[in-house]
């Protein structure tokens, strides 16, 4: 009778150790990307940061049993079903929230540039006033040029020009100058045909010259302008902003018509940005900070001014039953003890 309860108690206890052994096999599976400083692997299997600290303490008061893993991201990762939580850099926007669950955001922040810091100086502007002195000089050599075609066009016909040599080049000088620039008084007109067709080739091409110019000076302006602190979209057009490969920050960018250059990682595009390859980098703004306090970056500068608001979270699979108990920790973990 006794060897028959012990073999009865050894088959329930062997029973017991095959549904904990079940059990643990349950364990959430909580995947994450290196985003340093949200989260960053500092062995295998083995993880740190801000994200990482938050979801231990939210497990912790949920008694949530899981491993975290670090994966690779690409498109596909947040239809991936093998997933139960994602943490890491994951932000919200209403075509993620189709897709996944999330919690309440535990950080908003923005997307921001960092530049070389580079000090306002005479020599700065070297570059663009060599530009301008030297479209300044082009600029006089054809209209003086067309004036002449004009004058020896219109003098023996046009009265307003007058034959003349010295009174006619400075009339046709004149009118050079209000018809390049698409003034045109009209105190001296073309008479011939050939002069008709010379004052209206030249209108044309005075308005592609001009816009040429003054598209040039002002995106050198523009780059100038990040010699400050600020900066607004609207600036960033023409510049060559450098992002993280498969990020929210290249569609952004692409979205906005921004010439953008795609690196793999942070360190690739600190690199670009110290040989001059980049004019700016362009990620979240923690990211930025982080990486500036990290290294000391004394010849890099990260500029004030927030280009688009981002909010960070924890995703779940879509339909989850943890996303009600996860904002709730997530909102009190955020507000502090009591």
């Amino acid at each position: 009778m006794t060897g028959s309860l012990s073999r009865g108690l050894a088959v329930t206890l062997f029973i017991l150790g095959l549904l904990t052994g079940k059990t643990s096999s349950t364990d959430l599976r909580v995947v994450t990307t290196e985003c340093a400083p949200f989260s960053v692997q500092i062995e295998k299997g083995v993880h740190e940061g801000f994200t990482i600290a938050l979801w231990e303490a939210v497990a912790l008061q949920l008694n949530l049993s899981h491993t975290i893993e670090q994966i690779e991201w690409n498109a596909t990762v947040l239809t991936d079903p093998q997933w139960d939580v994602m943490l890491s850099c994951v932000y919200v926007d209403a075509d993620r929230e189709a897709l996944v669950d999330f919690s309440h955001p535990y950080l908003g922040t923005s997307i921001k540039v960092l530049r070389r810091a580079t000090a306002f100086s005479v020599r700065s502007l070297r570059p663009l006033l060599l530009l301008v002195s030297t479209a300044v000089a082009v600029f006089l050599l054809v209209v003086v040029g067309v004036a002449h075609v004009f004058y020896w066009t219109e003098k023996a016909h046009n009265r307003d020009v007058g034959s003349a040599y010295a009174a006619g080049i400075l009339n046709s000088t004149h009118w050079a100058f209000a018809t390049v620039t698409t003034v045109g008084y009209g105190d001296v007109v073309p008479r011939t045909p050939a002069g008709k067709i010379l004052a209206s080739t030249f209108a044309v091409v005075g308005m592609f010259v001009m816009s040429a110019f003054t598209a040039s000076v002002s995106s050198y302006i523009t780059y100038l302008s990040l010699a400050s602190d600020e900066v607004e979209v609207e600036d960033l057009a023409g510049l060559r902003l450098g992002v993280i490969r498969h990020s929210f920050v290249e569609r952004w960018a692409r979205e906005n018509n921004f010439a953008v250059r795609a690196h793999a990682t942070q360190d690739e595009l600190i690199e670009a940005l110290e040989a001059a390859e980049l004019d700016g980098i362009v990620d979240f703004a923690p990211l930025l900070e982080y990486h500036l306090a990290r290294h000391q970056h004394n010849r890099l500068v990260l500029l004030k001014n927030e280009l688009y608001p981002v909010s960070l979270s924890v995703a779940m699979r879509h339909g989850s039953h943890l996303r009600e108990s996860v904002t709730t920790e997530v909102i009190r973990w955020l507000g502090g003890p009591g």
